[in-house]
């Protein structure tokens, strides 16, 4: 994948993937991920977009700056500069706009803020397995106890969130889509695993710009998510006004690995439908 130097000097790994005639789409993957996560996802697709996948900083072959306290890496890797670094790239290596833009997980929460910084460069919104605040108290002891070192960032902590994330009869079916999912974890800088971490759950929250969202918007989610909860999906639905949801039976978080033609198919006839 080819590097692009971007405005404060971040290296940000991309690619791009099927037609340049075809309709643009942003692909914005997941905390601990990378933009290979959709691999399964793209053939279904390409024959009528034109794709950008990318590594958002530090996770990935993306540049992974480190501050000289966790507090300075912390500012580092908010969801605001997750989504500034995606205008800047897609200034940097032209990419037509406006754009469909998807986001999973966390990255459904990059695009939220992006879309909200920039409605002029989205013509479509697709939010998958996602939300617009992901606070909890539980949440919140997890990120401390990972900050305090009671759970280190190890090859089974990583594997055993990853399982978590899809359905039983999956994970025995294909545990190299599991061991693939750690090995991405395990390339993601400590300050920047916690620090996003950190600034997901507690410094950020759209529910009360929802209402300013006017894109069509495509909201997807897997009726038994253990990440996730889609509760988090009819908050969102409730809060974009004309959204449609979607939400797939029997299906837990990693719905891109799982059902990749499935969701090709809700996304090519959204995006065709309302263009």
């Amino acid at each position: 994948m080819p590097l692009v130097t971007l405005p404060g000097k971040i290296d940000i790994s991309y690619e791009l993937r099927g037609m340049p005639k075809g309709k643009p789409i942003v692909l914005v993957h997941g905390h601990g991920s990378r933009g290979s996560t959709f691999n399964d996802f793209i053939p279904f697709i390409e024959k009528d977009f034109y794709v950008l996948t990318f590594d958002l900083r530090g996770h990935g072959s993306s540049g992974k700056p480190v501050g000289k306290s966790y507090t300075e890496s912390l500012s580092f890797y908010t969801i605001t500069q997750f989504a500034t670094d995606l205008r800047a790239l897609v200034d940097a290596i032209h990419f037509p706009h406006p754009f469909s833009l998807l986001g999973h997980s966390v990255g459904g929460m990059i695009a939220q803020a992006f879309v909200l910084q920039h409605p002029e460069f989205v013509s479509n919104l697709i939010l998958c397995s996602t939300t617009p605040y992901m606070y909890s108290e539980g949440r919140a002891m997890i990120l401390q106890q990972v900050k305090d070192g009671v759970f280190k960032l190890t090859e089974d902590f990583f594997r055993s969130s990853c399982r978590m994330g899809l359905t039983r009869a999956f994970n025995k079916a294909h545990p190299e889509v599991v061991e693939s999912s750690v090995k991405s974890r395990l390339l993601v800088a400590p300050d920047a695993y916690i620090g996003s971490m950190e600034n997901f759950l507690l410094h950020f929250d759209t529910r009360s710009r929802l209402g300013e969202i006017r894109a069509p918007t495509l909201i997807i989610a897997g009726e038994q998510d253990a990440m996730l909860k889609n509760t988090y999906s009819q908050d969102l639905h409730q809060g974009i006004a004309g959204s449609k949801l979607v939400v797939i039976p029997k299906q837990n978080h990693g719905i891109f690995h799982e059902v990749p033609s499935l969701l090709a198919a809700e996304v090519e006839n959204f995006v065709l439908k309302v263009s």
